[in-house]
């Protein structure tokens, strides 16, 4: 019986071939939304967000979208980016206007409906 040689032209196809093979998609979740409508946090830090007409678009239209859920007034409040520690371990980022004069510290409710937004327990 005869042993085929050993084609290294015909390895390089193949070692190709597998490497061109689409890698499978990565899927996803959709977030989970808690069960409850709120949940309690700390404060952990807080800064001011710069409004300015200069941003990019997508930046503006988030910005605008913020300041509309924080108040719905016709002039734009200043805006603060929070960073929450909920007490089931997630950090969270949320921009709001500060309306409230929370503080770093502070304990607050997390609110998730209409939108994501932090008020004061009770």
């Amino acid at each position: 019986m005869r042993i085929p040689a050993f084609r290294p032209g015909f390895l390089a196809l193949v070692v190709l071939a597998e490497c061109a093979r689409p890698a499978p998609l990565a899927t996803n979740p959709s977030p989970v939304r808690p069960s409850t409508p709120f949940s309690a946090a700390t404060i952990l830090s807080m800064r001011a967000i710069d409004t300015s007409a200069g941003s990019a678009p997508w930046r503006a239209a988030l910005l605008a979208a913020a300041s509309e859920g924080s108040g719905g007034s016709t002039s734009p409040a200043p805006l603060t980016e929070f960073i929450v520690r909920a007490d089931d371990g997630a950090t969270l980022s949320i921009v709001q206007s500060n309306k409230l004069d929370l503080h770093t510290g502070e304990r607050v409710v997390i609110r998730y409906e209409p939108t994501v937004q932090l008020a004061r327990p009770g």
